[in-house]
């Protein structure tokens, strides 16, 4: 959201630079103003890469087994936290908890 502001008032900056004209049209002025749109461009579309490639994954259940199994199907302990364990009810899952000989505690 901070960001968000940041780029809002980016803009008004560039917008108030552009309206309140000093009657004179040098090139510095022109110059700067396009350096300020282009920067401000480049920084909301890296922001904007940036969510979509950190953005939270959504998963259906068949895809949370089958990643679940194969977390916990991987050599060395696993220790799972979660306050809802209704994905343990597989059978797929609790085979492979057997065969880890893990002990699990619903919540």
């Amino acid at each position: 959201m901070g960001k968000s502001i940041g780029y809002v008032g980016s803009l008004a900056s560039i917008i108030a630079l552009i309206s309140f004209d000093s009657g004179e049209q040098n090139l510095w002025k022109r110059v700067l103003t396009a350096i300020a749109i282009i920067a401000l461009l480049v920084a909301v579309i890296l922001d904007i890469r940036v969510w979509l490639k950190e953005k939270p994954k959504k998963y259906n259940r068949k895809e949370n087994i089958e990643y679940m199994n194969r977390i916990i199907g991987k050599e060395g302990r696993v220790v799972v936290f979660a306050g809802d364990l209704r994905w343990v009810d597989n059978e797929e899952i609790k085979n492979t908890l057997l065969s880890k000989k893990a002990t699990y505690i619903y919540a």
